[in-house]
């Protein structure tokens, strides 16, 4: 004999039911999310628990759960600030690479930020904001074109071009290749680099020149996560990159690499693409070109100095007081 279970639905939806014992256990769901209508509703129940076995006499209540059902809104993305936050044709939604840490940043004279991520599988590696933080563009990031992945960005007022280095160790490679490729500054689009090539190769360089101990064995290191271990013991300076090439500047004429291992910078002719010097400087990693005063200024160790390009001149300006500068 059926036992009628009879209750008012306040809103149309789903309903969950359960025929609960004295003691508030559930022996039988006679409703699990089933959909149903709004007002008096009467369900049946064949006084079997959920194994199929008559319950024994005693006092039973309905318990239930209505609800109109799921529905997704909008509200805000994590760590996206794209407009929108998805991504768009245009280029101007979603925000950032989806595979990688911000490694650089750079801007124009207009109030043009460019943001740089090591890898992306999805999103913009690379892109560009205005004045207020509203996304222009953005570009994603070519693997392949040199082994590991990107370590740093200047920007060319000259040629318009917004420059990216590409370095690190990569699978089981003897050496590592370290160079720079470039985009468009108003539309994000590849292009080609003063001396008419669509990349530079500025560096060809051995594992055996990085510090003892800086070997990990996981590469790129920073591609996906910077290393745990080293973030732990505040060590989050151009050591943790595994990289040769982590620092650019640009003047009129020329284009400016740090070559970490190489403890140097190198000095590279825009027009031929040819380095022309390298500066011996210890351990340089971010770097800025002072346009005013024809002086490089790079990050060097635990030091800040000032390079003279045409004597070699290096100068320190901040001795101490900085434990792992990058850029």
């Amino acid at each position: 004999m059926a036992v009628p279970v009879k209750y008012e639905n306040p809103q149309e939806g789903f309903v969950s039911l359960a025929i609960c014992d004295a003691k508030g256990r559930i022996v039988r769901t006679l409703l699990a999310k089933v959909r149903r209508t709004a007002g008096t509703i009467t369900e049946s129940w064949d006084g079997l628990d959920d194994d199929g076995q008559p319950v024994p006499p005693g006092n039973y209540e309905v318990r239930a759960i209505s609800h109109p059902g799921l529905k997704y809104r909008h509200v805000v993305s994590v760590m996206n600030s794209g407009t929108p936050p998805w991504a768009t044709a245009e280029g101007t939604g979603s925000w950032s690479g989806d595979h990688g840490n911000q490694v650089a940043v750079c801007a124009d004279e207009k109030g043009g930020v460019y943001m740089l991520w090591t890898i992306n599988e999805l999103g913009s590696g690379a892109q560009c904001m205005d004045a207020n933080g509203r996304k222009q563009w953005g570009a994603y990031l070519d693997w392949g074109v040199f082994d590991g992945a990107c370590t740093a960005m200047a920007y060319d007022p000259e040629c318009d071009l917004v420059y990216v280095a590409v370095d690190g160790l990569s699978g089981s490679k003897k050496n590592a290749r370290g160079g720079i490729y470039a985009f468009n500054a108003k539309t994000g689009r590849r292009a080609v680099l003063p001396n008419g090539k669509d990349k530079l190769q500025v560096c060809d360089w051995s594992p055996d020149l990085l510090p003892p101990g800086n070997l990990r064995p996981h590469t790129p290191s920073f591609g996906t996560a910077l290393p745990q271990k080293e973030m732990a013991e505040g060590i989050i300076g151009p050591a943790i990159l595994q990289a040769n090439l982590v620092g650019l500047a640009v003047s009129s004429d020329h284009i400016f690499a740090s070559l970490w291992a190489e403890d140097a910078i190198a000095m590279i002719a825009k027009k031929t693409g040819a380095v022309v010097k390298k500066i011996p400087v210890r351990k340089p990693a971010g770097l800025v070109f002072d346009r005013s005063q024809g002086q490089l200024l790079a990050v060097s160790d635990q030091q800040v100095v000032s390079i003279t390009p045409g004597t070699c001149q290096v100068k320190p300006l901040i001795k101490e007081g900085l434990e792992y500068p990058f850029g």
